[in-house]
């Protein structure tokens, strides 16, 4: 024990006193830094969270879009056809080989475009919900980063996120090359659809001459 002066007097300053203060401020500091990586972690998970609940909602809506336009388009192709060959093309007249291929090459290709946009449409889904998942696997990755950061975490936990965090990696480059399949599917289905919806629209003027 020993004395310590003061302007106001004298008073006795023992050891566990010291270690009491020094307790106190540690305490506070991991206190701090456990705030911090709990707003850390929590900030990270809104981010991601709205991030993939976008990614959700635009493979609804685009998939509406495309089954809204594209399918439409060549679905009312497909049912206008037989008028429009009875109509302009005195199709009544023509033998059954011709009418087939009157008839049958349009319809053909108007259904070709119906299935493709409908592959659009399933495509452009599936890249949205790779998106989302992906999105998922990234707050992941920089979960891991952030515990990795905590100075005492145990040694057993460290080798358990290093595992769970090459199994993240993994499942993230199968999921962005399923991004880049479903998009490259999804753009060459929309096209087909459009281009058999014209090539149907050209052979229709070609056979009214």
């Amino acid at each position: 024990m020993q004395k310590v002066s003061n302007p106001k007097g004298t008073r006795a300053v023992t050891e566990g006193d010291t270690n009491n203060r020094s307790n106190v401020l540690e305490d506070n500091i991991h206190f701090k830094n456990l705030a911090a990586y709990t707003k850390l972690r929590k900030d990270i998970s809104e981010v991601f969270h709205a991030k993939t609940a976008d990614a959700q909602k635009l493979s609804t809506e685009f998939s509406k879009l495309i089954i809204t336009n594209l399918q439409f388009i060549n679905a009312g192709g497909l049912l206008a056809v037989p008028s429009l060959s009875t109509s302009f093309l005195g199709l009544s007249q023509l033998q059954h080989c011709e009418k087939m291929l009157y008839l049958g090459l349009p319809m053909a290709i108007f259904t070709i475009g119906l299935l493709s946009a409908s592959l659009s449409a399933l495509f452009t889904y599936f890249n949205y919900q790779a998106v989302a998942q992906n999105n998922m696997y990234i707050a992941a990755e920089a979960l891991h980063v952030v515990d990795e950061a905590l100075p005492n975490m145990p040694p057993e936990i460290r080798a358990s996120n290093e595992l769970t965090k090459r199994e993240v990696s993994s499942k993230q480059a199968i999921s962005q090359r399923s991004i880049r399949r479903n998009y490259y599917c999804a753009f060459i289905a929309g096209w087909t659809s459009i281009g058999s919806f014209i090539a149907s629209c050209i052979l229709l003027a070609a056979f009214s001459r």
